[in-house]
């Protein structure tokens, strides 16, 4: 909402959110309905945000259309550091984005085509051509998540689970991790964790462990417990890099015992659990993942890519190239913020990131870490005057 009231953007009205699109896709076919989700899996892997694509486009359409002819893919040559006037590859780009040959693209086939075909570049603005994605999921593993009918399962900004398991299976894979994470995140959630998802573990087991192995399940049994304790001390982004263990709560699965219950005083006191250091990796991907796919793009503003920062800050060494990528990103943009360790700790945002965690614990860790971010910070800038 707070986008599209932003200046410059009351007159786009060919602009609708990737959020809606999400809605409409589901009376589609099933290829589309895969190609999309694929599709906001790579856009969330190659940073190419809604906000980058709605710029871009309304650059593009000069002529305010809502749709894009040849000669206005002119300017987007620039962007890839080409020149594409009296050449074949805008004859070629525009042939590839207008898939209903309609003599005209529309937002959805522009988007479609950057996200399959570019990667937005460090500075923000220019794009970098990659590979055509090979991100293929299995069709035996999509006939089992319709058999677990994930597809019925309400899922965070209007999605189904489905729609989201398989974007967490694209970005893992765009990103490189190994195929037992990928196979892993595309069932991270389908464990039953309360009334919304209504699948049995003990039923569900045996059969996931036969499609993508013992290895991979036990990251999908171990993921619920792992992403409830990352800010406790020795947690999944709290232990150090090279510690041999790592600590988690035993969950109950089921909706009456999702969580572990608290004491009286309203602390939380799970029975914890450790962790052998060979599963870390693969958790902390799956972790930061998940969550990335459910974020809103909301991290081009400096303040909240401070928190992103500081709450990963151990686990960055544990991620996947794509992801350290991504940190880098969000590292540039957290250096512009002005904020004070008091405006850190009064913002509702750490409300939202220490949920469940260990008060104490938390002002320490973040503290130390805060003030970490701010001496790299001003070492860059010294550095830079020198």
């Amino acid at each position: 909402e707070e986008l599209m009231r932003s200046p410059g953007r009351e007159d786009r009205n060919w602009r609708y959110p990737r959020e809606k699109r999400k809605r409409d896709v589901r009376y589609e076919s099933d290829a589309k309905k895969l190609r999309h989700s694929v599709e906001w899996g790579l856009s969330k892997a190659r940073l190419v945000s809604d906000p980058f694509l709605d710029d871009l486009f309304a650059d593009l359409d000069v002529r305010r259309r809502g749709s894009l002819r040849m000669d206005d893919l002119v300017p987007l040559g620039d962007r890839f550091g080409e020149d594409w006037r009296d050449s074949n590859r805008l004859r070629e780009t525009f042939e590839a984005m207008d898939t209903n040959q309609r003599d005209r693209v529309s937002f959805d086939e522009f988007s479609s085509w950057v996200v399959r075909n570019a990667r937005v570049a460090s500075n923000g603005r220019d794009l970098l051509r990659v590979p055509a994605p090979t991100v293929d999921v299995p069709p035996e593993l999509i006939q089992l998540l319709d058999d677990l009918n994930v597809a019925r399962i309400e899922h965070r900004g209007g999605e189904t689970l489905r729609e989201h398991l398989i974007s967490v299976f694209t970005i893992l894979k765009e990103w490189g991790c190994d195929d037992v994470t990928c196979s892993a995140g595309l069932f991270h959630s389908v464990y039953d964790v309360g009334e919304e998802h209504p699948l049995h573990w003990q039923t569900a087991r045996p059969r996931l462990k036969a499609a993508i192995g013992v290895d991979a399940e036990e990251l999908v049994f171990n993921f619920q417990s792992a992403n409830q304790t990352c800010l406790y001390e020795g947690g999944l982004l709290t232990a150090p890099p090279e510690a041999e263990t790592f600590k988690a709560p035993k969950m109950k699965f089921g909706p009456d015992e999702y969580r572990p219950r608290r004491h009286r005083d309203g602390r939380w006191n799970p029975e914890w659990l450790v962790f052998p250091a060979r599963l870390r990796g693969p958790l902390v991907n799956l972790y930061f993942v998940n969550a990335w796919d459910q974020i809103p793009w909301l991290y081009d503003h400096p303040d909240d890519a401070v928190y992103m920062v500081i709450y990963h800050w151990d686990a960055v060494p544990l991620m996947t190239p794509g992801a350290v990528k991504l940190m880098e990103r969000m590292k540039s943009i957290a250096r512009q913020s002005t904020m004070t360790w008091e405006e850190f700790l009064d913002s509702p945002k750490l409300v939202y990131y220490s949920y469940e965690a260990d008060p104490g614990f938390i002002e320490k860790h973040f503290r130390r870490r805060f003030d970490e971010f701010h001496t790299e910070n001003e070492k860059l800038r010294a550095s830079r005057r020198d």
